[in-house]
């Protein structure tokens, strides 16, 4: 039975009462809200589109190719041979070395009018040369429908291109689809993984609540006439990079985009070299964030801190509890364990829908591990000098 005086709490108790339990119900809200809702409202309501026989128009592939990357040969096998009527794939070659060229080569005499390779080359200066690289393939293209991806990633299935054709309704001039980190072993492969698994989706879920701003490179479709409409990359040729989330953010809107995350129609990323890679690409990535003229995007960087700050609290919370009142620490304890265990839930099932597999055990260290990163990702954007990761001239 607990004594009386244990539910006595003075005004410093009530305040941390207070914080731990507001933080809380944000921290809740904000997980169900964006991490486990929309995916299941879209899923009840069927708006996951399957590919229907009628609805097969002829589509163009641009693939981007830099520095020979690693499996080529079996990724733009995977791209070539896919079950779908009629499509092409241009490969823009970016810089390669000889023995990447020469097999290149080999392969568009093999497969013929299916496959064609255009050769960048190193002599040619521009200020992004992956986007003079998209933009060329665009004007080369002889279909409207374009959909785009880079030779270090491969789709996971024959049914990639019909899958994301699929989602394409009267209205639609975008498609937005994800990709999977699969790879498990060890602990840089587990962070990477939940990094690469929360970002896809953030920007998913702000897309199925008509707020889309994001996506990746990797996986995304759109026409030829939206992109000849709104001037390509014009309003970003000062950047480095920005080809895809810019440009989503620039054009996309409620009504001409859609989202497709059928496990049929994911990409699988190569395994990461390091995190300090990772990191160059994800701090490129947030550099340009504040660029966006949609703001939605600050809703996920809520999420850190409050995060943080709720860690603080229930440290403050048990560390006095302790001292004065066990009951103070015992309630600030299983606000926590009771928040791990909702998101654990969530993501261990959201993990699924992207092919991605998180043990429930380890959930909570690695989640801790990741709001870290996010944190440290935010200020390492804001102290670096941003040119030396996105802009090339000061517009």
């Amino acid at each position: 039975m607990i004594k009386m005086h244990m539910l006595d709490f003075g005004q410093t108790e009530w305040i941390l009462v207070g914080m731990t339990t507001a933080m809380f119900l944000l921290l809740l809200f904000h997980c169900l809200f964006f991490y486990s809702l929309p995916f299941r409202q879209k899923d009840r309501q069927g708006e996951t589109v399957k590919q229907e026989s009628d609805k097969q128009p002829p589509v163009s592939v641009i693939l981007y190719l830099q520095d020979n990357a690693m499996h080529m040969e079996e990724h733009l096998l995977a791209f070539v041979n896919q079950d779908y009527p009629d499509y092409e794939v241009i490969v823009m070659a970016d810089g390669v070395g000889e023995e990447c060229a020469n097999a290149l080569s080999l392969m568009e005499g093999r497969y013929g009018r299916r496959l064609r390779i255009s050769f960048v080359p190193n002599e040619v200066r521009f200020i992004c040369r992956k986007k003079l690289s998209l933009t060329l393939g665009i004007k080369a293209a002889r279909h409207n429908l374009l959909f785009f991806s880079d030779l270090d990633v491969k789709p996971a299935s024959k049914d990639w291109l019909k899958t994301m054709v699929g989602s394409y309704q009267d209205k639609t001039q975008m498609v937005i689809g994800a990709s999977s980190y699969p790879h498990t072993q060890g602990w840089k492969n587990k962070l990477i993984g939940l990094d690469n698994l929360r970002c896809t989706l953030q920007f998913l879920s702000a897309a199925i609540r008509h707020h889309p701003f994001d996506g990746t490179g990797e996986n995304l479709s759109y026409t030829k006439s939206l992109f000849l409409q709104n001037k390509g990359f014009y309003h970003q040729l000062h950047l480095k990079v920005g080809d895809d989330s810019l440009f989503i953010d620039e054009v996309a809107t409620a009504d001409n985009s859609a989202v497709c995350y059928d496990v049929k129609a994911l990409v699988e990323r190569e395994e990461v070299r390091s995190v300090k890679v990772w990191t160059r690409m994800r701090a490129a990535k947030m550099a340009i964030s504040g660029l966006f003229k949609n703001k939605y995007y600050r809703l996920f960087k809520l999420e850190t801190f409050l995060y943080l700050s709720f860690l603080l609290a229930v440290l403050a919370s048990v560390g006095i509890g302790m001292a004065a009142n066990y009951l103070l620490a015992l309630y600030s304890s299983m606000l926590l364990f009771l928040y791990g265990g909702i998101k654990t839930l969530v993501f261990v099932r959201r993990a699924r829908l992207f092919s991605q597999r998180i043990k429930w055990y380890n959930f909570a260290v690695l989640d801790f591990m990741n709001n870290l990163y996010a944190a440290y990702l935010d200020l390492f954007c804001r102290f670096i000098r941003k040119k030396d990761l996105v802009f090339v001239v000061e517009k």
